[in-house]
């Protein structure tokens, strides 16, 4: 892979991250700022104050990682796997951003990640399904949910450690064993965006 394709993959999530629709409903009307108003009773005027954001985050992307495979009989062997995830949040954020912000997220979200393994190296199936419930709080975040290989028809927990685009996993599937894998999620998010 050329030096600028990996460029391209590494900053593809911070480029998602400024795509965004500022819902219009929470936009203030037509005020003119150079025309006081024509009365004002000074103890009714409140005082300035954010109100906040608040966020629904559409993040289709995709990961990869390695670790170890530790089968039903304790044996250990390399692992690696490939696969795609999307992701579904309703986040706050306390202030609003800026329409000039690079970055901008919300600071503490809630949400599901639905996800498919393609490639699992350890593995005699093909690939592995997953739900998983999310919550975040700034970067750092935890996923936990349930896998299923359907074609062997076997299931089992999973969950997930996150800080920013890196993430440890650890998938246990009855019968069959224990993946512990940490990779690099590489996302590209689309937020609709109002005030709270």
């Amino acid at each position: 892979m050329t030096g600028r394709r990996v460029g391209v993959l590494l900053c593809a999530p911070l480029l998602g991250a400024c795509w965004h629709t500022d819902v219009r409903r929470t936009w203030p009307g037509h005020v003119d700022v150079r025309t006081p108003p024509d009365k004002v009773v000074v103890d009714a005027v409140d005082g300035i104050k954010d109100p906040g954001e608040q966020y629904l985050v559409f993040s289709p992307g995709v990961f990869g990682g390695g670790g170890v495979a530790i089968d039903s009989s304790g044996a250990a062997r390399a692992a690696a796997s490939l696969g795609a995830e999307a992701s579904v949040h309703y986040g706050t954020r306390h202030s609003s951003h800026a329409e000039d912000d690079f970055l901008f997220y919300p600071e503490r979200a809630y949400g599901l990640n639905a996800g498919w393994t393609l490639v699992n190296q350890d593995r005699a199936g093909p690939s592995v399904g997953y739900l998983e419930a999310q919550f975040f709080d700034e970067l750092y975040g935890v996923a936990a949910g349930w896998a299923w290989d359907p074609t062997r028809a076997q299931s089992g927990p999973q969950a997930t450690l996150f800080a920013g685009p890196l993430y440890a996993r650890v998938l246990h599937i009855a019968g069959d064993g224990t993946d512990v894998t940490f990779g690099l999620f590489v996302k590209v998010p689309y937020s609709w965006v109002w005030a709270r």
